[in-house]
């Protein structure tokens, strides 16, 4: 198993049944598809408004654009923060789109 390469501090706010994930650092395809499974676990406890913050990305593969993409479109889930590299991967990965 390799190390995680980014940092993921969570708000929670059970009352308004919301999450928000800020992401620092590395987005690797492993994170990202850990990072989808786990907003799947938060959906399933009543958890309707998912945020991920990717203000504080750094660098995120074509395949981690992927996986948000995927959240952004199945799962409702916010993304905040994008700069225009991160947006340019998260938009540009439709093709990966399983």
């Amino acid at each position: 198993m390799k190390p995680m390469t980014i940092r993921i501090t969570q708000e929670m706010d059970i009352r308004k049944g919301s999450a928000t994930l800020h992401l620092e650092g590395s987005l690797n395809t492993d994170d990202a598809l850990m990072i989808e499974h786990y907003c799947e676990e938060l959906s399933g406890q009543s958890i309707q408004d998912i945020t991920l913050d990717l203000e504080g990305l750094t660098f995120l593969d074509s395949e981690s654009g992927a996986a948000l993409r995927r959240l952004r479109l199945t799962r409702g889930v916010h993304l905040v923060g994008c700069c225009l590299f991160t947006h340019e991967v998260i938009e540009g990965s439709h093709a990966l789109d399983s």
